[in-house]
Formats: C-alpha cells, sequence, structure tokens
C-alpha cells in the first residue's frame, strides 16, 4: 500500500482503533488532539506532496487525529501560490504556531520540514478532514479570528467583504455558499470547493477571512 492509499484507508483504520493502542493514545498530551466528535480539517499547500503525504502518515500514526474516520483530498492547484499548513477544528481556525503543546509543536515541525510559508509554483493540496452532520444551520463569517456575521443557509444572496486584498464575495444559494470573486492576487479561496455541509470551510489568508458552515 502505498502512502496516499493508506491516507485514503486511515480512516477506516482509525475507526477500528487499528494504528496505536488506545493506551498509548491516552499517554500522549496535547490540548489540540482531536476527538472522535470533532469536525476538523488539516491542509497543505505545498511544492513537495511526496514528502507531505510521509509528514502526514506519522502524525496519523502518532494519534493526532482521535479514532473516528476521515476523509482524504489531493489536487494540484495552478499558478504561484503561497503555501501554508491550516488546522481547523470545530469551525475555528487554530493558530498553532503561538501554541506549545505537543500536537502544536508537530505542526510546527511539518511546516518547518516543508519549508512553510513560502512562495509555491503549480503546488498540490492536500487535505485531511472530518465533517458530521448533513444540513447546513448557518454560515459564520470571521476576519482575524472574530465573528463577523452569521449568515442564514437558505437567503439567496451576494455578500461582499473587504480585507487587506480586496473585495471578496460570498454567494450564498440553495444552503450553499461560494466564493464568486476574490481580489487577493492568487484567489486560491475562489478555488477551493464550495461549503456545502457542516464542517465546510472557506479561507482567504491574504485577506484574513474565514467562512465556516455549522
Amino acid at each position: 500500500m502505498d502512502r496516499r492509499d493508506f491516507l485514503k484507508a486511515s480512516g477506516l483504520f482509525l475507526a477500528a482503533g487499528a494504528i496505536l493502542p488506545k493506551a498509548a493514545r491516552s499517554m500522549f498530551p496535547s490540548k489540540l488532539k482531536v476527538v472522535d466528535t470533532d469536525n476538523f480539517s488539516l491542509e497543505v499547500i505545498t511544492g513537495n506532496s511526496d514528502l507531505a503525504v510521509k509528514l502526514l502518515e506519522d502524525f496519523i500514526k502518532e494519534g493526532n487525529l482521535g479514532t473516528g474516520g476521515f476523509n482524504y483530498s489531493e489536487y494540484p492547484v495552478s499558478d504561484n501560490v503561497m503555501g501554508d499548513l491550516v488546522f481547523v477544528r470545530d469551525n475555528n481556525l487554530i493558530d498553532y504556531t503561538t501554541l506549545t503543546d505537543d500536537t502544536s509543536n508537530e505542526l510546527k515541525e511539518i511546516r518547518k520540514k516543508l519549508s512553510l510559508p513560502s512562495m509555491v509554483s503549480n503546488p498540490v493540496r492536500l487535505r485531511l478532514y472530518r465533517n458530521s452532520g448533513k444540513e447546513v444551520k448557518e454560515i459564520i463569517v470571521a476576519q482575524k479570528g472574530k465573528i463577523i456575521k452569521r449568515i442564514a443557509p437558505d437567503n439567496i444572496m451576494e455578500y461582499n467583504f473587504y480585507g487587506k486584498a480586496g473585495k471578496i464575495s460570498l454567494d450564498v444559494k440553495n444552503s450553499t455558499a461560494r466564493v464568486s470573486e476574490a481580489g487577493c492576487k492568487h484567489k486560491i479561496c475562489k478555488q477551493m470547493s464550495s461549503i456545502k455541509k457542516p464542517g465546510d470551510y472557506i479561507i482567504c489568508i491574504p485577506n484574513e477571512l474565514q467562512f465556516f458552515a455549522e
């Protein structure tokens, strides 16, 4: 089994508790450790996808993603973009760079080994995530870590938000949301998947804007 197959299958293995014994997991202290009930997303944009996959596999084996199932996705991004590692848990963007617990330190080490953040040409976007629930109850907009707006998902409207890099337009319709216009240079937020279910999110790093679904 190659590393990518391992990541795709790990959700099943973790659900069965087969990667790391429960006793060993309980000895791993971390304020950021994900538990089975958490929605989360760990996303890496990098030019070195093989190394990133190896580091993510090691991160999983340490029990950092709990014992519940999760999903894995990987696809290329065109153009020169800012590569980085982003961790979101239960609709909160976690600033692991300012924390000192074991999991935060591991994330910082992954980031360092991948030489992130840095500009990358035609990188690969890798994502490990877990979404629970089926219906979006609310779309939350946050900027600089503070909630600035709550949107009912059944609204049919385009909302405009502004940051350091310009305007972002969020198109909300039929309980989904997507970025329809982005003033930032590389428009990664526009390329991200639409928000369709709880736990989905869109982030614009230059404008310090985050859109989350609950």
